[in-house]
């Protein structure tokens, strides 16, 4: 079991998404396994939500914090996600399965996590 830490920063773009989900330690996205952790650590002066989405990036209705995939309640600035996210194989699909999110605050903000196994 890993524990990966994906980081909010703010873009500086005068339009568009205002942050991006970044990985320090996979630039390229994040690669992790069943049982995996994964936390998120918001470096923006802005609350973000990070929230499960379909494969083309539209939030997912009805998630409560008791589904296995929710991801983290809303992280004020300079704060770490909590709960953190334990990783699952949420389909029937075999690995490796894309795994998109959005911020439920700003639904332009996007990440992707890579379940491996």
């Amino acid at each position: 079991m890993a524990e990966w830490s994906i980081s909010i920063v703010p873009t500086g773009a005068a339009s568009g998404p205002q942050a991006a989900f970044v990985s320090r330690l996979q630039p390229d996205g994040v690669n992790a396994t069943t049982g995996d952790v994964v936390t998120w650590n918001n470096e923006t002066p802005d609350t973000h939500q990070p929230w499960p989405a379909d494969d083309q990036f539209n939030p997912l209705k009805g998630v409560t914090p008791s589904d296995q995939n929710y991801l983290s309640n809303p992280i004020p600035a300079k704060h770490s996600s909590r709960p953190s996210w334990i990783v699952r194989n949420l389909t029937t699909n075999k690995p490796p399965v894309r795994f998109c999110y959005v911020c439920a605050l700003h639904p332009d903000e996007q990440g992707v996590i890579t379940i491996t196994s």
